[in-house]
Formats: C-alpha cells, structure tokens, sequence
C-alpha cells in the first residue's frame, strides 16, 4: 500500500469492526547515541536527509527507532481511520529479547530446501548446559498515553547473559500515542573476556549488538 499510511481517509464502509497494527514488521537500528534517534522511513523512497543528520552533536550514530500505528478496519479489511490517543483507548504491550547465544551457528539458513543436505548446524555455545542462561529476555514493558518517555517501566534493561545485565532498548510514545521501539545501543562483550572465536555474528559466550555497516553523515 503507497503512501503514508496516516493520510487514508475512510471509503465505502465505515464501521471498524477490528484493529490492525501496522507496520506488521519494523526494523530498528543500533547507534551508540545516548538519548538521539530518528524514525525509520515510514513511505516509500524517502528524502534525503542533510549530511551529519545520523549523529548527535557527539558525532555517535543516533538509532533508528520504529514507529507503529493501529488502524481502524472495515469488514474488508480496508483501513478507514487511525485509532489515536485523541479517539481511542490504546495499551501497547512490547516484549523485545535476544536469543541468538542459545541458537544455531550460521552455515545456512534453515529454512530453504538445500538446508536438507547440508551439514548440520551446531548450536552456539555447546559447552554451556543451561541454554535459558544464553536468553536475554528482561520481559514485556506496557506503554499508554500520548508523549510517554523514559523510566524503568518502558526500558528492556533487566535481562541478563549468564549472569550479566543487558540493556536492550526502550518504548515510548508520540503526540499521537503511536508507539516507539528503539533497540540497544550497539555494545558487544565477552562474558569471561576470552577472544571471539566466529565472526560477530556468531555470538560465542557472549552477547553483540552490531553497528551496521552502511556509513551515515
């Protein structure tokens, strides 16, 4: 569907007989900003943003957060109104984690045909017997209301790898009481300081949250 999303206006049917999130999908960014970030591309083909937008006056990488709105649908499934903090009561429940220590190592993806005949995956971190110790999962964080930032209550930073807290992101909310997710702040670390043996994205007895690649401002 073209076009932001928020511009809709109702056609044929108006009643809202269900909510629907949208994007069903979002992505966040690391940076290594403390309190800067910027919202992913909400349409298609963005404009350009000046050079040096993507870091704070520090010169670190603001991170991209994510912005999700609720939409109002007609029996056919066709938007016909944003459900906002101005017209609707809206609770958002957020339950960010990182499992990749417990999971697989990368050799191929497992879900495509050739994954059959390939050889096997091992999982990181084969030494270590309690797997849920690998999970960082600090819980589900709830948010509502309009202009809703910061606190305990909307920051994912209680979760821990083997024994180490790790912070993971935060929520908060706009004007509108549309909800926003920002993931970490692109820190990595051994748990016992012994050197990666894979590369970093095959966390091994240890948790990363890489920058990405792409070069900003």
């Amino acid at each position: 569907m073209g076009g932001r999303m928020g511009d809709l206006r109702p056609t044929g049917e108006t009643m809202i007989v269900r909510a629907a999130i949208y994007p069903a999908i979002g992505i966040a960014g690391m940076g290594n900003s403390e309190s800067e970030f910027f919202l992913a591309p909400e349409v298609n083909e963005p404009l350009r943003e000046p050079p040096g937008f993507y870091r704070d006056p520090t010169g670190a990488l603001k991170r991209q957060a994510v912005r999700f709105r609720v939409y109002g649908l007609n029996t056919a499934g066709t938007p016909v109104a944003e459900l906002t903090a101005e017209n609707a009561e809206i609770r958002w429940t957020v339950h960010l984690a990182n499992k990749k220590s417990a999971w697989y190592q990368f050799q191929i993806a497992l879900d495509i045909p050739e994954a059959a005949s390939a050889p096997p995956s091992w999982p990181r971190n084969m030494t270590i017997a309690d797997r849920g110790s690998l999970v960082i999962d600090p819980g589900a964080r709830h948010v509502a209301g309009a202009d809703i930032m910061g606190g305990p209550d909307h920051t994912f930073d209680t979760g821990q790898f083997l024994g180490t807290k790790v912070y993971l992101g935060e929520i908060c909310t706009d004007t509108k009481g549309r909800l926003i997710v920002l993931g970490g702040r692109s820190k990595s670390a051994s748990h016992n300081g012994v050197r990666e043996v894979t590369s970093a994205a095959h966390t091994w007895f240890g948790w990363s949250m890489i920058l990405p690649r792409r070069r900003y401002g």
